[in-house]
This record gives C-alpha cells, structure tokens and sequence, in this order.
C-alpha cells in the first residue's frame, strides 16, 4: 500500500518531453476549403497533398495550389522544470488540502482519514480526459460568441465561403456566420464572397438554409450531395427544384446573381431553365 497520507492514483499518463518540431515543407498542393488554415496546419505533414500524379481531393475540398506552410510556432519559457516526482507530490498535497482537510472536526488520525475517504466519493476530481457539459468534443473547438458550435477550424467560419456541410452550416454556427447566403455574406471577409472560375479555390456556392433570407432551403428535402453546386451560377437540374432552392437561383435570368456566381450565369454548359413559379409567371419574364 501506499505510505500513510498518499493515495493510489491509477492509469496516470506521464507527460513525455515533445521531440522538436518539423521544418515547414517546400511549396506543395494541398487538400483544403480555406488557405489560411492550410498554411497554419500544413507544415505538420498531416494534410492530405493533391500534387501531380496524385489523386483527387475529398468531396467538399478544393486542391490549393504551391502553398507555403506557416512554421510551426514553439512556446519558450523560462519557468523552472518540477520533476515528475515533485509534480505528482505537489498534485496530491493539494488534493488532500482540498477534499481530505484534518484538521477539522477533531478526533483522532485514522478517524480524519475516514472522513476523508467519505468526501473523497463526493468531492473526488473528475476522471482523466472527462469534458463538462459546455465543452466542444476531442478535435473540434468553438468560436467566439458562439459556445455550441462546435467545428474543427472555427476559422472557416466568417471567411466569405460557404462550407455548406455541418457542423459549419447551421443554426449553432450561424449558418457559418453568415457565409452561406448571399444576403448574409461579409464582402469584406477573407475570400469575399464572390471567387469566380478560375481561381484558385471554389466554388463554394450559396446553400443558404437561414429562414431569415428569403425563402430557405429545405435541407431535408432537398438532401443536395454536392451543395456547393447550389448558388454557384450554373444550372443544376438535379437541384432545380422547390426544395433546393430552384438550384439557389441559379436556373433563373432573374434570380441567377452574377456579382455572387463562380460560374457565368446561363453559361453554354449549364443554361438557364427556369421553373420558379415566382418568376416565370411574371410579366417581364424572359427565358
């Protein structure tokens, strides 16, 4: 048993010194959906690389081009090293200050151990690894102002490209703070809100389900596998439907924004094919 005073502390995972951190690599193509946070997560060698000879991006990623990764940051500090040894005692001596306090209520020492044992069941510190209630799960974390959304790059959030798949697009998330839906986009946000074809990213399109403008996709309807095809400018039949949207817009010469749209509106490849009651209906209509 441990020494009068001490406590067993089971499956302790000792804290191992960090090697140091790799170089930043040379410029390659990386798999993505926002250049900042490429290049500050890059140069760890975990980001999946679309260079010549290599496959394809994910769904829902865009392949950029010849980016430099940010170094990887190291913190200094000039706090003296406690050894483990003494770490551990001084856990445990604060520990017992706390919950396993003697010098209250008299009696004997083996007494105040018991009493201490008893608070131990009620007051014991949480179990290693265990999250309050208001904390996001392991690999996600939360944005300002925002405690219940829960994303893996809360940078994504706000940046004038819409990542139209949860967690981003919702109503925690602000339906990522507003970038996806045209009336709602910040133009003067990191990528604007207007990337066009040819860029080196996009398109993101404009699946815009914030009832608050206009009429909303229904999200469960419409069940879009390629959502940024919705408000990128091309007419997508699949999508041009009242679930979806009439394809964010984009089948309509009324209703199809060029200011907005990746692709040129009522281009060759993709024409207008207008459905949208609202708008056919009108007297100004033109197909």
């Amino acid at each position: 048993p441990c020494p009068r005073g001490t406590y067993c502390w089971g499956s302790i995972e000792c804290q191992v010194p960090e090697d140091p951190p790799p170089p930043a690599p040379t410029p390659q193509n990386y798999c993505g959906t926002s250049l900042p946070s490429i290049k500050a997560s890059c140069a760890s060698g975990a980001l999946p690389t679309c260079n010549d000879g290599e496959g394809p991006c994910a769904p829902g990623t865009y392949c950029w081009g010849s980016v430099e990764c940010d170094p990887i940051e190291t913190i200094e500090t000039n706090a003296p090293t406690v050894s483990p040894s003494e770490e551990t005692m001084e856990t445990i001596q604060s520990f017992i200050d706390s919950f396993f306090s003697t010098n209250t209520g008299g009696g004997s020492s083996s007494a105040s151990q018991d009493e201490a044992g008893a608070q131990g069941v009620i007051n014991s510190p949480p179990a290693q690894g265990a999250t309050s209630n208001n904390e996001c799960p392991e690999g996600t974390s939360s944005a300002p102002g925002l405690p219940n959304c829960c994303v893996p790059d809360p940078s994504f959030l706000g940046d004038g490209a819409c990542d139209a798949h949860p967690p981003y697009n919702t109503a925690d998330c602000g339906y990522d703070l507003g970038d996806c839906c045209r009336d709602s986009c910040d133009p003067s946000s990191a990528f604007g809100c207007d990337a066009k074809e040819g860029d080196a990213y996009g398109p993101f399109g404009y699946y815009c389900l914030d009832p608050r403008y206009g009429p909303a996709i229904d999200e469960g309807a419409c069940a879009a596998e390629n959502r940024e095809w919705v408000g990128d400018g091309g007419c997508d039949p699949e999508y041009n439907t009242a679930e979806c949207g009439w394809d964010g817009g984009d089948c309509c010469r009324q209703s199809c924004d060029p200011k907005f749209a990746y692709y040129e509106c009522g281009r060759e490849a993709q024409p207008f094919d207008c459905k949208d009651p609202d708008i056919i209906y009108r007297a100004d209509y033109i197909p």
